[in-house]
């Protein structure tokens, strides 16, 4: 009789992980949500190929992946997963609890760029900075253990090999991922420290060995087809990946840095300040739209002070980092009431799009820490609506806004304050 594969893999949480239950409480790793983050990642890797494959059609793409899919991880009439997940349920994890104050190295309440990437899970200002509202797992390892019931599964078409369908799924959330809330913005960031059994894998010591090992996992197919058209999350030929050039041993340090360059990029601020430095006022356009003063906005207008009501045919371009992009001014209308402005995605599934900017923090054997930025320009939305307070709205994906943080072009001239994100490169 032979016994099934396995696969024993380990993590290290490097930044806070939010992954709480119903009461925003951190209660444990859960299996559902390491799988959740593995098909992900597994779509991610491989939808350029289905399309390869397709010859070009995205729908039967689409219809090709979600077979294999099923063959995999379960579903439909393949039943049950070919891979079981168990977690460990005793991992060594440093738990803080809501309404704690998360403190950085220092001791003070993390930076300022370190609460805007974790807008909503901690408060922002004064008395409330840095106090929690979700507890979180703030460090710890823990280990996932995976059983292959199955060495090979037919899809209808092809035999495929499960650990090396779901082994470099694995790896992708070890090195550019994370688990729970706010993992796009760099909270919940892990990092594969090895795998043993089947496959047997450790971790890169060197930035060199990073790089060497992420343009090892993303295949040809993804190298060579173009993912304008996508129709969700994936590798493709124009995927833009970027690690920061500055490191350090504190990985909450290297965050609140990456934190405070988009901050500065994206924010208005306030006296013109943002974060003690210079507002870069990069979105007048987007500012104006909503600035204090105006009327309120009903069905996508707004009136101004003279009772001239205006059309909000402009929309905000930073909406490009993801939707919801909501607008909310206490006191800022004409008659003392509050504005608010909802920016959605108008579909009939879900008002969210993902940020199509993934950020992550990795940390290297020898205690180095490291910002990743990954950038997927596929199709933003299948449907180019979005609505604004319920208003539809035709709305155009303008991917400058995204690429001129990576490469630090200021929209508003010269400035003296640095690069938002210095980094390079390391796609080849």
């Amino acid at each position: 009789m032979t016994l099934p594969k396995n696969v024993v893999a380990r993590f290290e949480i490097v930044t806070p992980m939010f992954l709480g239950d119903a009461d925003q409480e951190a209660a444990g790793i859960r299996e559902a949500s390491i799988k959740g983050a593995l098909v992900f990642w597994w779509r991610a890797l491989n939808y350029a190929s289905f399309v390869q494959e397709s010859g070009g059609n995205l729908t039967d793409a689409l219809t090709a992946m979600q077979t294999r899919e099923q063959a995999l991880f379960g579903g439909g009439k393949h039943g049950q997963s070919a891979v079981l997940l168990k977690v460990d349920p005793r991992p060594v994890l440093q738990k803080c609890n809501q309404g704690q104050v998360l403190n950085g190295e220092s001791g003070e309440p993390v930076g300022e760029g370190t609460r805007y990437l974790g807008y909503g899970l901690m408060g922002a200002f004064g008395a409330d900075a840095g106090k929690l509202s979700h507890s979180c797992f703030r460090s710890g390892n823990f280990k996932v253990s995976l059983i292959f019931r199955k060495s090979i599964v037919a899809d209808g078409a092809d035999d495929v090999d499960v650990v090396q369908n779901v082994v470099p799924a694995l790896k992708a959330l070890g090195l550019i991922g994370g688990l729970g809330a706010r993992k796009r913005r760099g909270w919940g960031s892990v990092a594969l420290l090895s795998l043993n059994g089947a496959e047997e894998w450790v971790a890169p010591t060197t930035l060199e060995g990073y790089i060497e090992e992420l343009n090892r996992l993303i295949g040809k197919a993804a190298r060579d087809q173009i993912g304008a058209r996508f129709l969700l999350t994936a590798f493709a030929k124009e995927t833009d990946i970027r690690v920061g050039t500055v490191q350090n041993a504190n990985a909450l340090t290297v965050l609140n840095d990456l934190g405070e360059g988009f901050q500065r990029y994206r924010a208005w601020g306030h006296n013109g300040k943002v974060g003690g430095q210079d507002s870069e006022m990069n979105f007048q356009a987007d500012h104006d739209w909503f600035k204090s003063g105006q009327g309120r906005p009903t069905k996508g207008r707004f009136k101004d002070k003279a009772g001239q009501m205006h059309s909000t045919a402009s929309l905000p371009k930073r909406a490009a980092f993801g939707l919801p992009h909501n607008y909310f001014s206490k006191g800022g209308a004409s008659n003392g009431s509050n504005l608010k402005m909802n920016v959605e995605a108008a579909t009939s599934e879900s008002d969210r799009r993902g940020s199509p900017l993934i950020f992550h923090i990795h940390k290297l054997s020898d205690g180095r820490c490291f910002a990743v930025a990954s950038y997927f320009p596929t199709l933003f939305l299948e449907n180019p609506t979005i609505t604004v307070n319920k208003d539809t709205k035709d709305y155009h994906f303008e991917p400058d806004t995204i690429t001129n943080f990576l490469n630090g072009v200021r929209t508003t001239g010269a400035h003296a304050n640095p690069a938002y994100f210095p980094n390079e490169s390391v796609l080849s």
